[in-house]
């Protein structure tokens, strides 16, 4: 068994503390970016010998402080996943994300300290379900960032409520089945319900749906999706502007070069994401649903490397039967109108039958 000299002595075993600080002092090593570079890549932009650095570095901490308190205050699950994502993302605003990850480790409790200890079988079980189940484009920098990330991505998992310990988060990719509680999928779906849903495909996807598959999605498996209030918020910057695309690629965890024929946008009104849900339509991804790689990890939220707080929920969507169009219908309203759109769309169910339900589904392009 490994031993960490630094968690086991110093820490006496805290492992919440032990990450705090580390997370920490990973955010104060990024300060040493040059400024140039950390602000081409949308990061913060330190003052010299300003010691702002740390002050909301630690993104899953401070997303999910600032999502259970604001939720707690208002009552309002949609209301805390906003706050949690503007906390995930803010970098330097404000003492929040350390503050509150300090007063997280304030008199802990035994019970709490032991609740986050892994178990080293466990961990190795899920990283030697990624190797057997790894995909051939999944290279080996890609899968060395997968292996390095896990532990963060686990934590994550347990500060956002989706695992009760990171044991069961790697005791879930090993077998390739999530299980969340009732709660939990009804905070997952909250932004869909009042957002939407949102995916974001290449040409040739966009094409082969419609000439070749004559579905959005999977059958009767449905579609992948993230909440439109992420999209919206990731994929624009502060002036309103599409970001480009290599950063669409990363925010989507794709492969580069993916969208150089141009990246489309689905979009699922809030109407047809409450349709869709009331016939029980709308889904939470598990590991062996069809589609989902060896990325796909526990939790509702998408795996995006080292840029954790790109993470999205990612939920399934029932697929649209689109077999009355072609993909020339879609191109030239696009041309024209710049969309092109379905009102009440008819549906795949999960037994394979067909249900016409209320609400918009529109393809936008989204990228040159």
């Amino acid at each position: 068994t490994a031993v960490n000299g630094i968690k086991d002595d110093l820490f006496q075993g805290n492992e919440d503390a032990y990450y705090l600080t580390e997370s920490a002092f990973a955010f104060a090593a990024s300060a040493m970016i040059p400024i140039g570079q950390a602000s081409a890549a949308g990061n913060l932009t330190f003052r010299s010998g300003a010691t702002i650095i740390a002050k909301e570095g630690i993104s899953t901490a401070a997303g999910a402080g600032a999502q259970k308190v604001t939720t707690d205050l208002t009552g309002n699950q949609t209301a805390g996943m906003l706050a949690g994502m503007a906390a995930s993302a803010a970098t330097a605003k404000g003492l929040n994300g350390i503050e509150a990850g300090a007063k997280k480790l304030e008199k802990p409790k035994l019970v709490d300290v032991g609740a986050g200890i892994e178990n080293r079988g466990l961990t190795n079980s899920a990283l030697n379900k990624f190797e057997e189940i790894r995909e051939n484009w999944i290279d080996d920098s890609k899968a060395a960032q997968f292996r390095d990330t896990l532990n963060q991505y686990a934590q994550q998992s347990v500060d956002i409520g989706a695992c009760a310990t990171k044991d069961k988060f790697y005791q879930m990719y090993a077998n390739r089945m999530y299980h969340y509680t009732d709660e939990y999928i009804e905070q997952l779906k909250s932004p869909y319900l009042d957002s939407g849903a949102s995916s974001v495909v290449n040409r040739r996807d966009l094409e082969n749906a419609f000439t070749r598959f004559e579905t959005i999605g999977r059958g009767e498996y449905g579609n992948f999706t993230t909440s439109m209030m992420e999209d919206k918020r990731l994929l624009y910057n502060e002036s309103g502007e599409l970001v480009g695309k290599s950063m669409i690629e990363t925010i989507k965890g794709v492969d580069p070069g993916k969208y150089d024929s141009g990246a489309f946008q689905y979009c699922y009104d809030s109407e047809f994401v409450k349709s869709a849900d009331k016939l029980g339509l709308v889904n939470v991804v598990n590991g062996n649903t069809p589609g989902a790689s060896s990325l796909n990890i526990p939790g509702g939220k998408t795996w995006a490397g080292y840029e954790i707080n790109y993470s999205e929920t990612e939920m399934l969507m029932p697929s649209i039967d689109v077999s009355v169009y072609s993909s020339s219908d879609v191109m030239d309203a696009i041309e024209k109108y710049g969309y092109f759109e379905i009102k009440n769309p008819v549906v795949i169910c999960q037994d394979g039958t067909q249900q016409k339900i209320n609400g918009t589904f529109r393809i936008e392009q989204i990228g040159e």
